[in-house]
């Protein structure tokens, strides 16, 4: 039971339901009409099994860095579970083909393309794009993004349907996700930076860009909140109070947010920052739920 539960960690079941939650409430946004729960169901499923297949290669090469960022991680304790790691990795992938191959054989070419896409930038990052400074934080974020092109699809190809939404508003809730996710990987970078430099990696303090991290964490997340206003602008009329609340909230956190990121002279500092954009994210998944059909 313990090795199991120690297992799940390296998934990140909590990040797992966040992508799988976004994915259902992204598929009922795009087309209430055509949302049908067995439908809809492998989609997040598949987008949450390849997270955790992310997650799970970036714990298995990352182990040294972690021995000082996470020490209380499962492969930095019991690093000679690293062989099993690797096949909970391929296991994963193998669900994954599983869940392809079951789709209609006319929609498995596009879905084979965008996992392979994705499948190779998650490898990219894990072993090479990571190290490299703002780059490795921009493909986390395109990553978080392409959730919304994934939903399209799936609604065109599965379902059979069309999007019920403007282009606009799709556009910016993949704007929303990239911008959001793009100024927490900046954090979590300056959060990381004792066990960067203990590896001997190029980190934005050792290149003296401490202040420039800052200055892309407000530019992300103020991004953010400019395109989440001009959405709620744009769709006034079919939105809810609901909708209202949640995007009080959301600058609440951002408001918030940017007093940490000013105030962030230390990875620890850092950390902080990182734990409350984490919160704005799920209350941004939240808001997908609050247009009216």
């Amino acid at each position: 039971m313990r090795f199991g539960a120690a297992f799940l960690t390296l998934m990140r079941p909590w990040n797992m339901i966040m992508v799988a939650a976004a994915v259902w409430m992204l598929l009922f946004f795009l087309n209430p009409n055509s949302f049908y729960w067995l439908q809809a169901l492998p989609a997040g499923v598949l987008a949450a099994l390849t997270l955790a297949a992310g997650n799970v290669l970036n714990d298995i090469t990352d182990v040294k860095a972690d021995q000082v960022n996470h020490p209380d991680r499962f492969l930095v304790r019991f690093p000679y579970y690293t062989p099993y790691a690797w096949l909970l990795f391929g296991f994963l992938i193998i669900v994954n083909i599983i869940i392809v191959c079951s789709l209609p054989l006319d929609t498995q070419v596009n879905f084979w393309f965008l996992g392979g896409v994705v499948g190779l930038t998650l490898v990219g990052y894990s072993l090479w794009l990571k190290k490299v400074l703002i780059v490795g934080n921009l493909t986390v974020a395109v990553l978080a993004a392409s959730v919304v092109p994934f939903s399209v699809l799936w609604v065109k190809e599965v379902a059979k349907a069309s999007i019920q939404r403007p282009e606009e508003m799709v556009l910016g809730y993949a704007l929303l996700i990239f911008f959001l996710h793009f100024s927490r990987e900046v954090a979590k970078s300056l959060a990381d930076t004792p066990g960067d430099r203990r590896r001997q990696a190029v980190t934005y303090q050792s290149k003296g860009w401490w202040s420039m991290a800052q200055k892309l964490c407000q530019a992300g997340l103020w991004s953010t909140v400019v395109v989440l206003i001009v959405m709620i602008l744009e769709g006034w009329r079919s939105t809810t109070p609901l909708l209202g609340i949640i995007t009080g909230t959301i600058l609440a956190l951002a408001l918030i947010s940017s007093y940490l990121i000013y105030r962030m002279k230390t990875p620890e500092k850092a950390k902080q920052v990182q734990s409350l954009q984490k919160w704005t994210m799920a209350v941004g998944i939240l808001s997908l739920v609050c247009w009216k059909s």
